[in-house]
C-alpha cells in the first residue's frame, strides 16, 4: 500500500498499543492486505519460484478500506480475536486469492488453509487478541466513530514466511516485488 495510507493505519495501531495496551505482534510485518491464509512448507524454494512467476501476471489495482471489523473465533480452549480493516472486495482481489489457492494446490500440493475459499474475507490486521472480545469490541466501536474510507493503488506484493511451524503467526517479510504486468 502507498506510504500515506500505510502511515495513517500505523498511527491507528500506534495509538492502540500506547492507549489500549494491545500487543505489537501484528505490527511487526509491514501493513498489508491478507490475500491467502498462511500455510506451512518445510522448504521455501519452490514457493518462492512460484511467487516470482505469479507476480509477473499481476497489474496494479485499487483497494478500499471500507470499515473496521472484529472477528471472534472460538475453540474448546480459548477465543481469539482479530481487529481489522475490512477491504471492499473487488474482482482483482478475488482472482488473486482463487489463483493462489488453485495454483499452489496444483503445482505444489499446498491445500487451502482455514478460511481460504469463497468466504475468504480480505482484510488488513490492526491487532490480535486472546480472550479479549469485550475489550476489543469497545475499541472497534471507538475507532468506527472516526473512521473514513481509504483507497489506494496496489503496486507491490509481499511474501511472508513463518520460520517456526510450531508457533504459527511468527512471520518474516521474505520478499516484496512490484506488480509487473502493464
Amino acid at each position: 500500500m502507498d506510504y500515506e495510507v500505510h502511515n495513517k493505519v500505523r498511527k491507528i495501531i500506534y495509538n492502540l498499543i500506547k492507549e489500549q495496551l494491545v500487543g505489537i505482534e501484528s505490527s511487526l510485518l509491514p501493513q498489508h492486505i491478507s490475500l491467502k491464509q498462511s500455510f506451512y512448507v518445510s522448504e521455501i524454494t519452490e514457493v518462492e519460484k512460484y511467487f516470482n512467476e505469479f507476480v509477473v501476471g499481476l497489474s496494479s489495482f485499487e483497494v478500499t478500506f471500507k470499515a473496521i471489523d472484529l472477528i471472534n473465533m472460538k475453540n474448546e480452549e480459548y477465543e481469539s480475536q482479530i481487529l481489522w480493516l475490512e477491504i471492499q472486495e473487488n474482482k482483482e482481489l478475488r482472482e488473486i486469492h482463487n489463483s493462489l489457492n488453485s495454483e499452489l494446490m496444483n503445482r505444489l500440493q499446498i491445500p487451502n488453509s482455514g478460511f481460504d475459499g469463497d468466504s475468504f474475507q480480505f482484510h488488513s490486521t490492526l491487532t490480535l487478541g486472546y480472550n479479549q472480545y469485550k475489550e476489543l469490541l469497545e475499541i472497534k466501536n471507538e475507532l468506527t466513530e472516526n473512521f473514513n474510507e481509504m483507497s489506494f493503488q496496489v503496486k507491490e506484493i509481499a511474501m511472508f514466511y513463518s520460520v517456526d511451524e510450531h508457533r504459527p503467526g511468527r512471520f518474516i517479510t521474505h520478499k516484496i516485488l512490484p506488480l509487473m504486468k502493464k
